[in-house]
């Protein structure tokens, strides 16, 4: 895996493992991939390996400036937490991770605004992995930080 930054929190630690594991796996997927195979699409409404990481990215883009928000509001506030602190999802939360879930067999339309329409077959993989290292960024920024108390608006 990928450096991954150091944090006191268990909880954030394992995000940031899996945040590396997606990243190499992003890259063992992609990483030898011509362009052809970059936007080569199983069906004609199918995404490519392409369509799908630049999904991924833009919907991670959405959220950098309002969770920077939220943690500078906790960090002002003095929101801490102990490293050994697991925070609990809210309800909302909790029906966000079951519908994204690779378990969940319910599809549901996926909104316009993280529909990719257009990327570079020859950048994705890296503007991807780009963003990954930045999300890596914001969760070690909320190390100490009672992720239960911060809000985020989205």
């Amino acid at each position: 895996m990928a450096g991954a930054a150091k944090t006191e929190s268990a909880f954030l630690r394992d995000l940031l493992n899996r945040n590396a594991r997606n990243s190499d796996r992003a890259r063992r997927i992609a990483g030898g991939l011509s362009s052809a195979q970059m936007i080569w699409q199983p069906a004609p409404t199918a995404w490519s390996v392409g369509h799908c990481l630049e999904h991924l990215r833009i919907s991670a883009l959405l959220y950098f400036e309002p969770m920077d928000i939220g943690l500078a509001r906790a960090r002002a506030a003095n929101l801490t937490a102990p490293p050994d602190h697991t925070p609990r999802h809210t309800l909302m939360g909790r029906m966000l991770i079951w519908a994204i879930s690779t378990k969940t067999k319910k599809r549901t339309k996926n909104p316009k605004k993280i529909t990719p329409l257009e990327f570079n077959p020859e950048t994705i993989l890296q503007e991807f992995l780009e963003t990954q290292n930045r999300l890596a960024q914001v969760i070690a920024s909320a190390d100490g930080l009672n992720l239960e108390k911060a809000r985020m608006r989205s």
